[in-house]
């Protein structure tokens, strides 16, 4: 039963860390694990406006690609994949997602988005000495 429950928080967190929001507040579902706290489409629109100097065309548009790429994931996590399946979906809808987002942007600004959107590289352990 705890790994059970372990699964669920870990699909969870990976869901709001993939998904990064969500569209509407809804119910859980009967008998599923609760959601972890999901940031808004409003707040992520709001935080991409000011961060890449969105005009109202734009913000808008983008506020239709959360919503949308967000009700995506929340389906993705309703339909309680096994842990793989469920974060590749997730994955493949944050790319998507990005995809769309830097599409309504100029030509700077997505420079911008990409940049800031590539994930850091870890940094690897030093090689042993060799002797």
């Amino acid at each position: 039963m705890r790994i059970q429950q372990a699964i669920a928080a870990a699909l969870a967190c990976a869901a709001v860390g993939l998904a990064g929001h969500r569209a509407s507040a809804q119910p859980p579902l009967p008998g599923a694990p609760p959601a972890a706290p999901a940031q808004d489409v409003g707040a992520e629109t709001s935080r991409l406006t000011k961060l890449y100097g969105l005009s109202n065309d734009q913000a808008a548009r983008v506020r239709t690609i959360l919503g949308e790429q967000a009700k995506k994931a929340d389906d993705v996590v309703r339909q309680q994949l096994p842990l793989d399946q469920a974060l590749g979906r997730l994955k493949s809808v944050k790319d998507e997602e990005a995809s769309r987002v830097a599409d309504v942007m100029t030509l700077e600004q997505r420079s911008r988005y990409e940049n800031d959107s590539r994930p850091a590289l870890p940094s690897l352990p030093a090689a042993p000495a060799q002797r």
